[in-house]
C-alpha cells in the first residue's frame, strides 16, 4: 500500500488528489468531535467553512444543528462547540449536523477532489486502518495522511494519530499505553490551550485509543455519513 503523511494544505499541491484515499486527522478536536457525533446516531455531517454558508444553511432547514468554533471557542448563534465530550453526551440519532471549524473545514477544502475522504483520529484509529485495508484488497490504493495542524503549523496530536493510524495500517502493535497517549496529548501545544480555557476533558476524551468503530466517510457527496463499522 502507498501511503504519504502530510501537513495541511502546504503540500496538497505536490499531489494529484483525485487519485488518492485522503484521511483528515485533526485529533483535538474536529475530527473526535465528528467520529463522537456518527457514534451516538447523527445521519449526516456537512463541513462548511463561512459561518454565513452556516447560517445560510439553518434559514433553509431549521432541524440541521450547528456545532462549531473559532479558536476553540463556541461560534456564536451555534447550537454546540467542537466539544465530543459535549456531542457523545446528546441524542442524536438520525439528526443532521453543519460542522464548522478553524482549520478542519478550511483544510478540507484542500482536498475535496479526493474519491474518498475518511474522518480519522485516536479514537476510531484501527477502525479507520481497517476499513483501508479492505478497500484496498479489492483496489490497489494509494493513501494520504492529512496531519490538519493549526494554521498550517505542526501539531503533536495531529501526527501521533496519523502515526498510530500508519503503524495499524502495516499491521504493528501501537508501541505507547494509553497513558503516555492521554500525557502526550494533555501536554501537547493545543491540548495545554484547550484545558487553559476548560476543555481539559475533551483532550483526555480525544485520547482513548479505539473507543469507536464508527469510521466517518464522504464519497463524491458534500457531506459526511457512516460508512463502516469493523468488528
Amino acid at each position: 500500500m502507498n501511503v504519504n503523511l502530510t501537513l495541511g494544505c502546504k503540500t496538497a499541491d505536490n499531489y494529484k488528489i483525485k487519485d488518492y484515499l485522503v484521511v483528515l486527522i485533526d485529533v483535538l478536536r474536529a475530527s473526535s468531535t465528528i467520529t463522537a457525533a456518527f457514534e451516538k446516531g447523527v445521519k449526516r455531517i456537512y463541513s462548511v467553512k463561512e459561518k454565513k454558508e452556516v447560517l445560510k444553511l439553518k434559514s433553509k432547514n431549521k432541524n440541521l444543528i450547528l456545532v462549531g468554533e473559532r479558536h476553540g471557542i463556541k461560534i456564536k448563534d451555534f447550537d454546540f462547540g467542537n466539544s465530543p465530550v459535549e456531542i457523545y453526551n446528546l441524542d442524536l440519532k438520525d439528526k443532521e449536523i453543519v460542522f464548522s471549524s478553524s482549520n478542519f473545514s478550511r483544510v478540507l477544502e484542500y482536498y475535496k477532489d479526493s474519491p474518498i475522504i475518511i474522518v480519522g483520529c485516536i479514537l476510531n484509529a484501527k477502525a479507520v486502518a481497517n476499513y483501508i485495508k479492505l478497500i484496498n484488497a479489492k483496489n490497489n490504493i494509494k493513501v494520504l495522511l492529512v496531519q490538519v495542524g493549526t494554521a498550517e503549523i505542526f501539531s503533536e496530536e495531529d501526527h501521533l494519530g496519523s502515526k498510530i493510524i500508519l503503524q495499524y495500517l502495516r499491521s504493528r502493535k501501537i508501541n505507547l499505553s494509553q497513558k503516555e497517549i492521554t500525557y502526550k496529548l494533555i501536554n501537547s501545544r493545543n491540548g495545554k490551550y484547550l484545558s487553559s480555557i476548560g476543555y481539559k476533558k475533551d483532550v483526555e476524551f480525544c485520547s482513548i485509543l479505539d473507543k469507536f468503530q464508527v469510521v466517518p466517510i464522504k464519497i463524491r457527496e458534500n457531506y459526511f455519513r457512516i460508512t463502516h463499522q469493523s468488528k
